[in-house]
């Protein structure tokens, strides 16, 4: 949150005003942050690079997500798998985070995974919810 403070302002007629202070946050009530998104393995290791990975390895997401709204929200983070250009498979979770507090997700808390298939590419997402679909972070490909 910010504060402007106005002072020797006039209005339009230019009678002078008392000094103003005004407070605003400069991102609006919708303040969800991301951060540390990627794919990681069981145990939590970075996977960068799917090549070599057998057909049924599990996949999971790592970030920390941080509501900084005065309200609690929920988060959905999912995993899409793609054969070709058609959604094959969607691993989800829908969770709550309230207002000031932070969510870990990785492959043992708040689990999201799905298993590996060859040939196959991945997006993951985190969004408001299925209902709204407002992005908290740019989709990461594998």
């Amino acid at each position: 949150t910010y504060t402007l403070a106005v002072t020797n302002a006039k209005t339009t007629s230019g009678a002078a005003v008392d000094d103003v202070q005004v407070a605003f946050d400069i991102n609006g009530d919708d303040r969800v942050t991301v951060e540390g998104f990627k794919y990681v393995s069981e145990g939590d290791s970075d996977i960068l690079d799917p090549s070599g990975l057998p057909t049924g390895y599990p996949l999971y997401v790592k970030a920390t997500v941080t509501n900084f709204t005065p309200v609690q929200k929920n988060v959905v983070v999912l995993i899409a798998e793609y054969s070709g250009n058609r959604l094959s498979d969607v691993s989800y979770k829908e969770l709550p985070i309230p207002s000031g507090e932070s969510l870990t997700v990785n492959s043992t808390t708040n689990a999201v995974t799905i298993n590996y298939t060859e040939g196959c590419t991945y997006k993951a997402m985190i969004w408001s919810g299925f209902d709204t679909g407002v992005p908290y972070a740019d989709a990461i490909d594998l």
